[in-house]
């Protein structure tokens, strides 16, 4: 043992790996690892939720517009809706 640490670089080796071996044992260092996962999901979620946003402002956009019937038309094109005694034919391109 004494000859292990009279060696310089069995020395250096030996204080480099304790210290790693305490870093990855670490709880913060755990934790640092798992937040920047964290911060990593959260970037890409926010510019997911960044292009609905601009999507849904367009489709605002253009109901404030004044847009004759717009709602109308998109509940009978999207929910199949029709006034009472009214029949709607659609032909398929």
């Amino acid at each position: 043992m004494k000859n292990f640490f009279k060696n310089k670089k069995n020395l250096i080796f030996t204080a480099v790996f304790l210290i790693i071996l305490f870093c990855l044992c670490n709880s913060t260092f755990i934790a640092v690892i798992h937040n920047s996962f964290t911060i990593r999901r959260l970037i890409k979620k926010s510019a997911s939720l960044d292009k609905q946003y601009e999507v849904l402002s367009k489709k605002y956009e253009e109901i404030l517009s004044g847009k004759e019937n717009y709602i109308e038309d998109s509940a009978r094109v999207k929910y199949h809706m029709a006034k009472p005694e009214e029949f709607e034919f659609r032909i398929k391109k």
